[in-house]
């Protein structure tokens, strides 16, 4: 679905709902006195907003079981798979996958994905093939869900170290936006919004290393050389 014509209502719509949502459990926790988990609050409202841009919309019974639930599982278990040194071992020493712990972790990620890509697409059957599903399922995981999860922490994060900068975009978003829902075509009037995501994307890389490269020819830097063939790796932290 592209962000044009239609597709723009649907998203407005899907993500005005959610943003409803989201805000009435905010003052509900405010209001008793509870912690706000943003973490939480922003994995589950985009792993709801994923659902519905997929299937159309979502039974109000499975808003807090089992779509939600099952993503969190494959995303708890993808997580620790990631960890540096789980994933050093496996990528280094495969034989591991069928050992002990390595085992579970493995185990864990194949089976809550499996969950995960059954409940994504359940409303799709026949439509997609369970190749185009397994990938589709990664594009939206990876480079969807985890990365809006993980830019829309690091901003807030920012802006709170940086409140000259919070109360700009606020003032900007009630000038421009008010009391109603916003829209798409909003980020025509909000530049300076617009500028500080764009600047959060530059300033936290959201995938610190890049994938390994083979060096073409010698490579010459700083009085070092890197061998013709050498698998390499950039730090893109480094880089930004």
């Amino acid at each position: 679905m592209g962000i044009y014509g239609e597709g723009v209502d649907k998203f407005e719509g899907v993500v005005g709902k959610e943003l409803d949502r989201v805000l009435e459990e905010m003052d509900t926790a405010r209001a008793t006195g509870l912690d706000i988990h943003m973490p939480q609050i922003l994995s589950r409202s985009l792993k709801i907003i994923l659902y519905v841009l997929v299937n159309g919309d979502i039974d109000p019974e499975k808003l807090s079981c089992d779509i939600v639930d099952a993503m969190e599982r494959y995303d708890n278990a993808l997580n620790r798979m990631m960890d540096i040194q789980n994933l050093t071992a496996l990528k280094f020493f495969p034989p591991l996958r069928k050992i002990g712990k390595y085992k579970r972790i493995c185990d864990d990620v194949l089976e809550s994905k499996a969950e995960a890509e059954k409940i994504m697409f359940e409303d799709l059957k026949g439509i997609l093939t369970e190749r185009i599903k397994g990938s589709e399922f990664e594009n939206i995981k990876e480079q969807t869900h985890m990365t809006s999860r993980s830019s829309l922490l690091n901003i807030i994060l920012i802006l709170i170290h940086h409140p000259e900068i919070a109360h700009r975009v606020q003032e900007e978003i009630e000038s421009v936006i008010g009391d109603r829902r916003p829209r798409v075509e909003d980020r025509l009037s909000m530049h300076y919004t617009e500028a500080v995501v764009i600047e959060n994307l530059r300033y936290v890389s959201q995938i610190p290393l890049s994938s390994f490269r083979n060096a073409r020819e010698d490579i010459h830097i700083d009085g070092y050389v890197i061998p013709k063939g050498t698998q390499t790796q950039s730090h893109k932290s480094d880089i930004n």
